[in-house]
């Protein structure tokens, strides 16, 4: 399933030079145009660390859809081996997720990340790099801009302006909930633009940030506060 996995058997790049280029070969890889089939079941991972430490809880929610309702939950703890570099983040969460997601019964049909997809320097954030490396369709939402310039959009839940870099479309400014600070959404993997504009807005319930995010997000900081405290 993950045949093109640069972590397996634990192996991290030993600079960032490797990773920089295990990342410009996995990037020819991303798909930005739909290959989702019936969306039946949608799938969001986070991570949660404690400041300071190098050991980490990624997790996994998935959830049938419509309707949300949780089906599977699991986890993984390891440590992060390779150091924090930014547009890198990948290399240093990525194993840890991956762990989680070798527990899972079944594949959701649609992941969620915390994070950035195409809306990245590299154009290669992590919901690209774990979609291209799980071969699944994956959106990326996150909460601050990485890189890019936008209008800011309305004010009104659904305004929205795109996310530009030298002139390129990469991602969308979304307002998800009325007078709050907008997310930023963009592609990470076999979905375009406007499709992951509209899954994110399906996910949304009464939060800034999509119910499977908010729900994973929760759990892996209770796992963390659980084990790694």
């Amino acid at each position: 399933m993950v045949s093109r996995n640069p972590f397996q058997k634990g192996r991290t790049p030993p600079s960032v030079e490797e990773a920089r280029k295990i990342q410009d070969r996995l990037k020819t890889g991303v798909e930005l145009t739909n290959r989702l089939g019936p969306v039946r079941t949608i799938g969001a991972m986070d991570i949660s660390y404690n400041r300071f430490s190098k050991r980490a809880v990624g997790v996994l929610l998935t959830f049938r859809f419509p309707g949300f309702e949780p089906i599977e939950s699991v986890f993984s703890i390891g440590e992060m081996k390779f150091p924090y570099v930014p547009s890198f983040l990948a290399f240093r969460e990525g194993p840890i997720l991956l762990s989680a997601f070798e527990k899972i019964q079944k594949m959701p049909d649609l992941i969620l990340f915390d994070g950035h997809g195409y809306a990245h320097p590299k154009r290669f954030g992590i919901a690209c790099h774990m979609g291209v490396l799980l071969d699944i369709p994956s959106i990326g939402c996150a909460k601050s801009v990485l890189v890019g310039e936008y209008r800011t959009p309305g004010k009104r839940k659904g305004s929205r302006a795109n996310l530009t870099d030298s002139g390129e479309k990469i991602g969308t400014v979304y307002r998800s909930q009325t007078g709050i600070k907008p997310i930023f959404i963009s592609p990470g993997h076999r979905i375009d633009f406007s499709e992951s504009i509209q899954w994110v807005d399906r996910c949304l319930g009464k939060y800034r940030i999509p119910e499977p995010i908010r729900q994973a997000h929760l759990t892996a900081n209770e796992v963390r506060r659980q084990f790694l405290t």
